[in-house]
């Protein structure tokens, strides 16, 4: 490889890089815990706290990053990624990642399954897989968890039937999961287009393999890639291209129900990759149900041109062409080319839905208004995050929350977090006091 080639490679991994710091930093779903709404914050130096916040977006907690206690729990922290973390119990779930481990002469990734109990961090158990494969794993009860393969089946079943979902467990006494069964992925309509397992070769160069691999639509890649949401017994996951969604039981890791919340998008859409962004935000209700805006499949369905796929070629295009000028300076272009199509493309498709999923039965309601707050067009900014009342805040993101920055006993991330949103503004902690019914020692990690 030139060092051109070299070059570009770098720069396609800080793309794909911050295309990933985008997508958890203001996709995310957030979690009611109580009266509360639990948010992941972003930070500049890479950490990753959780606040739980009020309806006035004042952090009343906060839980310091897996990093800060690294050393302590054995996991090297260039491992700890940014994994969806969730609550459970009483006790915050997260995958922090191990490091890797030989075994027969291969290589495996090691994840360690953490979480944040009694104000500490500490390891829950550990499970092997293939050394490229992701996971997410969300907790369930009687020490169940539900994993989601992001590339292929843990169970390594290369038949039809194989799935991105599995049930582990956690014996009493062990440290190590174990797989108690796979679960069926239920979208009966996609198996015939399930094509070859994409497996990542260790031997190729791992942003070229990863950007084949997400441009490649399988139902691993389309539930990896889903947005999850956890209310009460149930956990919902909607994928934000297609409109695909699967409930799955908490208490029992048992999937209820499966389908897709757009009527007019065929098997052969989702097949062939969806359509940007066809679902624009995903969050739970206080009331147990979840809440999601989208694009209007009347618009969206008959739109002919894809940026990313666009930009994908131009990277494989300029890759390959030496004698063209690589580096980051083509990423710089490819990017303006990719955010002028996308403009482009959002102005034939100005309208917003909204539809809310009933976790109990798996039922979609399209809703006839947007709900309070809600936009009927999209904006520059189509995030936001669910109020107590039922409303919506739009244009929200972790940077609307307010934290004091004087907590010592904070993590690192946290402080990060809240001098990068500009800190704590004009909430009464800026003096030191807080609402009513609250004092400075309280607003401390859980």
């Amino acid at each position: 490889m030139t060092f051109r080639r070299r070059m570009f490679s770098w720069a396609l991994r800080a793309w794909l890089a911050t295309l990933g710091t985008l997508v958890f930093a203001q996709i995310l779903p957030g979690q009611w815990v109580g009266e509360l709404y639990m948010v992941r914050l972003g930070s500049s130096d890479d950490q990753l706290s959780w606040a739980f916040i009020d309806e006035h977006d004042r952090a009343q907690r906060v839980i310091p990053s897996v990093r800060d206690s690294a050393d302590s729990l054995g996991i090297c922290q260039s491992c700890v990624g940014s994994s969806p973390s969730y609550w459970h119990g009483d006790a915050l779930h997260t995958l922090a990642g191990g490091g890797e481990v030989m075994e027969d002469g291969k290589t495996f990734r090691l994840n360690a399954f953490v979480k944040w109990q009694d104000g500490e961090w500490g390891i829950l158990g550990t499970f092997k897989t293939h050394q490229l494969e992701l996971l997410n794993v969300l907790p369930c009860d009687n020490g169940r968890f539900l994993a989601i393969s992001c590339f292929a089946d843990i169970v390594d079943n290369k038949r039809s039937d194989r799935t991105p979902f599995c049930r582990l467990s956690l014996r009493e006494g062990k440290d190590e999961l174990r797989i108690d069964t796979s679960i069926d992925h239920g979208q009966d309509d996609l198996r015939k287009f399930m094509g070859e397992e994409p497996r990542m070769d260790p031997s190729m160069d791992y942003a070229q393999e990863l950007l084949r691999i997400l441009l490649k639509p399988n139902c691993f890649k389309l539930a990896g890639e889903s947005s999850v949401v956890l209310t009460d017994g149930r956990a919902t996951l909607v994928n934000r291209e297609t409109g695909l969604y699967w409930v799955f039981s908490t208490e029992t890791a048992r999937l209820v129900k499966a389908g897709n919340i757009f009527k007019s998008v065929t098997p052969e859409m989702v097949a062939r990759g969806g359509f940007h962004r066809a679902v624009l935000c995903v969050q739970p209700e206080k009331s147990g149900t979840v809440l999601l805006s989208a694009q209007d499949e009347s618009l969206f369905t008959v739109e002919k041109e894809d940026a990313h796929k666009e930009a994908a070629a131009l990277y494989e295009k300029h890759e390959n062409q030496d004698e063209m000028s690589l580096g980051f300076y083509a990423v710089d272009w490819i990017e303006e080319q990719r955010s002028r199509r996308l403009k482009e493309i959002k102005s034939r498709s100005p309208l917003t839905v909204w539809y809310r999923i009933h976790p109990e039965n798996g039922r979609v309601e399209r809703l006839a208004a947007p709900p309070e707050g809600g936009a009927s067009f999209r904006a520059d900014r189509e995030y936001w995050r669910p109020m107590p009342d039922g409303s919506v805040k739009m244009g929200w993101t972790y940077l609307n929350v307010k934290m004091p920055v004087d907590d010592a006993n904070g993590s690192a991330a946290a402080k990060s977090a809240a001098k990068e949103a500009g800190g704590t503004g004009p909430d009464p902690a800026e003096d030191g006091v807080l609402p009513e019914g609250h004092k400075m020692d309280e607003v401390l990690p859980l």
